[in-house]
């Protein structure tokens, strides 16, 4: 390696390093310690073992219907099976529900296709 390329290297694992205590400590999860293991890395892979922990993970759809208060229903409707109708079943949940914002606009064919992603 040429000066200039550990110059960027160095850059790059800085502005990396950055992002990462910026991350943690917006999480309230930052300690001295992990601060001190943080900006004691010379390596872009030691950084990235040091951050997978607290990493964000990606929301998954089914991370949302489970959000959204979706599961019930969900449970409901695999419980009828083949017997009973869903999107019925999800129209009269959802009016049960209405004091509670589940989806930006509540129906019931929304909901079913949120359930689905609960894989049932």
């Amino acid at each position: 390696m040429d000066i200039q390329e550990k110059l960027t290297y160095y850059s790059s694992l800085e502005a990396r390093r950055q992002i990462i205590l910026k991350s943690i400590d917006e999480q309230g999860k930052l300690t001295d310690e992990l601060t001190n293991k943080i900006t004691g890395c010379l390596s872009k892979t030691t950084l990235e073992d040091l951050y997978l922990p607290y990493k964000p993970k990606r929301r998954t759809r089914a991370m949302i219907a489970k959000e959204k208060g979706l599961e019930p229903l969900a449970d409901l409707i695999s419980k009828q099976g083949s017997t009973g109708d869903p999107e019925t079943e999800a129209a009269q949940w959802i009016n049960r529900k209405k004091r509670t914002p589940l989806l930006k606009k509540p129906s019931p064919v929304r909901a079913i296709l949120l359930i689905r992603q609960l894989n049932i």
